[in-house]
Protein backbone atom coordinates (compact mmCIF):
# COMPACT_ATOMS: atom_id res chain seq x y z
CA UNK A 1 0.00 0.00 0.00
CA UNK A 2 2.75 2.38 0.89
CA UNK A 3 4.27 1.84 -2.56
CA UNK A 4 0.97 2.75 -4.23
CA UNK A 5 0.75 5.96 -2.22
CA UNK A 6 4.35 6.87 -2.99
CA UNK A 7 3.77 6.26 -6.69
CA UNK A 8 0.63 8.42 -6.65
CA UNK A 9 2.33 10.96 -4.45
CA UNK A 10 -0.30 10.88 -1.71
CA UNK A 11 -0.06 10.48 2.03
CA UNK A 12 -1.98 7.43 3.32
CA UNK A 13 -3.56 9.61 6.00
CA UNK A 14 -5.12 11.80 3.31
CA UNK A 15 -6.65 8.74 1.64
CA UNK A 16 -8.02 7.52 4.98
CA UNK A 17 -9.41 10.98 5.71
CA UNK A 18 -11.12 11.10 2.31
CA UNK A 19 -12.54 7.63 2.90
CA UNK A 20 -13.88 8.64 6.31
CA UNK A 21 -15.36 11.83 4.86
CA UNK A 22 -17.08 9.86 2.10
CA UNK A 23 -18.48 7.40 4.64
CA UNK A 24 -19.76 10.26 6.84
CA UNK A 25 -21.42 11.92 3.84
CA UNK A 26 -22.99 8.60 2.87
CA UNK A 27 -24.32 8.06 6.41
CA UNK A 28 -25.67 11.62 6.49
CA UNK A 29 -27.49 11.18 3.15
CA UNK A 30 -28.77 7.79 4.27
CA UNK A 31 -30.11 9.35 7.48
CA UNK A 32 -31.77 12.16 5.52
CA UNK A 33 -33.43 9.66 3.19
CA UNK A 34 -34.64 7.59 6.16
CA UNK A 35 -36.07 10.73 7.74
CA UNK A 36 -37.79 11.65 4.47
CA UNK A 37 -39.17 8.12 4.19
CA UNK A 38 -40.58 8.29 7.73
CA UNK A 39 -42.17 11.68 7.00
CA UNK A 40 -43.77 10.28 3.84
CA UNK A 41 -45.08 7.28 5.80
CA UNK A 42 -46.59 9.60 8.43
CA UNK A 43 -48.20 11.72 5.72
CA UNK A 44 -49.59 8.63 4.01
CA UNK A 45 -50.92 7.26 7.31
CA UNK A 46 -52.62 10.58 8.02
CA UNK A 47 -54.16 10.59 4.54
CA UNK A 48 -55.40 7.01 4.91
CA UNK A 49 -56.84 7.77 8.34
CA UNK A 50 -58.73 10.73 6.88
CA UNK A 51 -60.00 8.64 3.97
CA UNK A 52 -61.19 5.84 6.29
CA UNK A 53 -62.93 8.43 8.45
CA UNK A 54 -64.73 9.83 5.42
CA UNK A 55 -65.67 6.35 4.23
CA UNK A 56 -67.08 5.55 7.66
CA UNK A 57 -69.14 8.75 7.62
CA UNK A 58 -70.46 7.94 4.14
CA UNK A 59 -71.34 4.40 5.21
CA UNK A 60 -73.15 5.66 8.31
CA UNK A 61 -75.06 8.22 6.23
CA UNK A 62 -76.08 5.52 3.75
CA UNK A 63 -77.29 3.29 6.59
CA UNK A 64 -79.34 6.14 8.08
CA UNK A 65 -80.80 6.98 4.66
CA UNK A 66 -81.69 3.33 4.05
CA UNK A 67 -83.45 3.11 7.42
CA UNK A 68 -85.37 6.33 6.77
CA UNK A 69 -86.45 5.15 3.30
CA UNK A 70 -87.58 1.82 4.78
CA UNK A 71 -89.60 3.62 7.48
CA UNK A 72 -91.14 5.87 4.83
CA UNK A 73 -92.13 2.87 2.71
CA UNK A 74 -93.75 1.25 5.76
CA UNK A 75 -95.68 4.48 6.47
CA UNK A 76 -96.86 4.58 2.83
CA UNK A 77 -97.97 0.93 2.95
CA UNK A 78 -99.89 1.51 6.19
CA UNK A 79 -101.57 4.58 4.70
CA UNK A 80 -102.48 2.60 1.57
CA UNK A 81 -103.93 -0.20 3.71
CA UNK A 82 -105.96 2.33 5.72
CA UNK A 83 -107.23 3.97 2.51
CA UNK A 84 -108.17 0.59 1.04
CA UNK A 85 -110.03 -0.38 4.21
CA UNK A 86 -111.91 2.95 4.19
CA UNK A 87 -112.81 2.51 0.50
CA UNK A 88 -113.97 -1.03 1.13
CA UNK A 89 -116.09 0.16 4.05
CA UNK A 90 -117.50 3.03 1.97
CA UNK A 91 -118.29 0.62 -0.90
CA UNK A 92 -120.00 -1.77 1.54
CA UNK A 93 -122.04 1.10 2.98
CA UNK A 94 -123.07 2.22 -0.54
CA UNK A 95 -124.05 -1.34 -1.49
CA UNK A 96 -126.07 -1.70 1.71
CA UNK A 97 -127.77 1.62 1.06
CA UNK A 98 -128.56 0.59 -2.53
CA UNK A 99 -130.11 -2.67 -1.34
CA UNK A 100 -132.24 -0.83 1.23
CA UNK A 101 -133.44 1.78 -1.24
CA UNK A 102 -134.76 -0.83 -3.74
Amino acid sequence: MAITHKLCGTDPRVVDLEKQSAERMFRKKEGNLNELHMAQNLEEASYLETMFGLLNRVTEAKEVATTEIFQLEIAHLKAAQKNNAERAQHLHDLQAEAVLSK
